[in-house]
């Protein structure tokens, strides 16, 4: 048995509690990410029409995914439940849902998890008895009951807030029918009435908001060209939320109208998704006496193609954005390519020192209106700033003013001991590829291979030198078609970069 003397125990206790602290802390981090308030909404729009724009009849392409969310069931640690159980309607409640559909014969179930309620009060999970505009009945639609905690009292002034769903789907004749995950192509999420209200006697206005969570698979964000509603994205850490605010105008029923509707496209081809996340919200603001009060807002979701009359939608779209310190020049380098610059005006670059409130440092106007692709390069001189870390993204402006952003990254002023990665060939076609990376000593790395689930699937561990590396990284013919993600870890930090499997 190996002996420690007191000075070695010691030394062991302080490097546990010093990790055990860094967990807290991590833990912390995260749980407080979540509860980060959102950004307030651009200004509201004023209605461009009162008289309901329908959806068009166009039916869904082959391949869409489509959804009936009715007779949902609480089952929690505490027993069953419905809307009336308190227990059913708090955060982390899971819903269950059977036969949600079935995909050639494949029956699929769904959960339904209340992730965060954030000044907000769930008052109803799913109403099956969902108003429509002339009175018609949508049990087939997710439609929750919302509340505006912070807009029931006279001394509430501006707040936003908002429930969180996680949507998963599984395979219903496996196990329970809930334990494997069945990945679908071409989900089409549709959210109705997104509308609003206001006082102008005694000032006071909210407006509803919709948002899914920025993924990969997610294709398209869209509005009808004629509509209500303004275009509202924010960041909480690192996850981006994408979608629309209200202008306040109240529409009756549970609208399906296009001027209050907003469509979530998700990837149709090679890249399945298990599971969305979506956002119903409100934002408030009070500049009088008077204030909305408590009354719930009812929300209304389904799963299905939305047929837009005229469907608008920025089309530009990012290919990757990337960057690097320099130490020479003591500045952030950035590089980002894109394409199909249609009706495209500018990239705004934004840079912030915490991840969450960024500021303009430059501009960029696109270098073309077409489809080609097009490389762009800007430097962002750091002389004068203090920090070491610095977080960017780029805001895409249209020629019409409405914008978007892009992910965040993040880039040290602290030299890593790896950078430079690049993967060859990309995307991967016959089960090898080649990574180069610089190395600014020698040392071991280890490059773990993660799916978009978060799951490691390979491993390898090399030797670099101080210089250019070239590796092989192998087994990758064991890989499903997809998109993943190589993580390089030199023993303190870890470099990212995607890449993507064809077969």
């Amino acid at each position: 048995m190996k002996k420690f003397t007191i000075n070695q125990f010691k030394g062991s206790l302080r490097s546990s509690m010093m990790i055990l602290s860094a967990f807290v802390i991590l833990i912390v981090t995260e749980k407080a990410s979540a509860q980060v308030a959102p950004t307030a909404p651009p200004a509201p729009k004023n209605p461009v029409s009162n008289s309901c724009i329908p959806e068009t009849a166009t039916p869904c392409p082959a391949g869409s995914f489509s959804a009936s969310f009715s007779g949902g069931n609480y089952t929690g640690n505490v027993g069953t439940g419905n809307n009336s159980s308190a227990n059913a309607r708090k955060q982390g409640a899971i819903w269950h849902y059977a036969n949600v559909a079935n995909i050639q014969g494949q029956p699929i179930n769904a959960t339904v998890k209340i992730d965060t309620i954030y000044k907000a009060t769930l008052s109803k999970v799913d109403d099956d008895n969902a108003e429509g505009i002339n009175n018609d009945q949508h049990p087939d639609w997710f439609a929750p009951s919302i509340a505006p905690t912070e807009a029931s009292s006279s001394s509430s002034t501006t707040h936003s807030g908002y429930v969180q769903f996680t949507f998963t789907f599984f395979k219903a004749d496996i196990g329970d029918g809930y334990t494997d995950s069945a990945k679908l192509l071409g989900i089409n999420y549709t959210h109705y009435d997104i509308d609003g209200t206001k006082s102008s006697g005694s000032g006071w206005l909210l407006r509803e908001t919709g948002l899914v969570q920025d993924v990969p698979q997610l294709n398209t964000v869209a509005a009808n060209a004629v509509t209500d509603l303004v275009g509202y994205d924010y960041y909480t850490g690192t996850k981006h939320w994408k979608g629309f605010a209200s202008s306040t105008v109240t529409w009756n029923g549970t609208t399906s109208c296009s001027q209050v509707v907003a469509s979530f496209k998700y990837n149709a081809v090679n890249n399945p998704v298990a599971s969305i996340s979506v956002r119903m919200g409100y934002y408030y603001a009070k500049t009088g006496s008077g204030y909305y009060g408590s009354t719930p807002r009812l929300y209304a979701s389904k799963f299905g193609c939305f047929a837009f009359p005229q469907e608008s939608s920025l089309p530009v779209k990012l290919i990757s954005f990337s960057g690097s310190y320099q130490s020479q020049s003591k500045s952030s380098l950035l590089n980002w390519e894109s394409v199909d610059e249609i009706s495209f005006d500018r990239y705004e670059i934004e840079r912030s020192s915490n991840g969450y409130d960024f500021a303009k440092v430059g501009a960029q106007q696109a270098l073309g209106t077409n489809n080609a692709k097009r490389q762009y390069q800007y430097t962002d001189d750091l002389s004068a700033e203090s920090g070491s870390t610095f977080y960017y993204r780029l805001k895409m402006v249209d020629i019409d003013g409405k914008s978007r952003y892009s992910n965040v990254i993040l880039i040290r002023r602290d030299q890593q001991k790896i950078n430079g990665i690049s993967i060859a060939p990309n995307p991967v076609s016959n089960g090898m590829a080649t990574i180069r990376m610089s190395a600014s000593n020698t040392t071991t790395i280890e490059m773990r291979v993660v799916d978009l689930a978060g799951k490691v699937v390979l491993r390898q561990q090399n030797k670099v030198y101080e210089g250019n590396n070239s590796i092989s990284l192998n087994n990758l013919g064991s890989l499903m078609p997809g998109i993943y993600t190589l993580q390089v870890f030199d023993g303190q930090t870890v470099t990212n970069s995607k890449f993507s499997v064809l077969k």
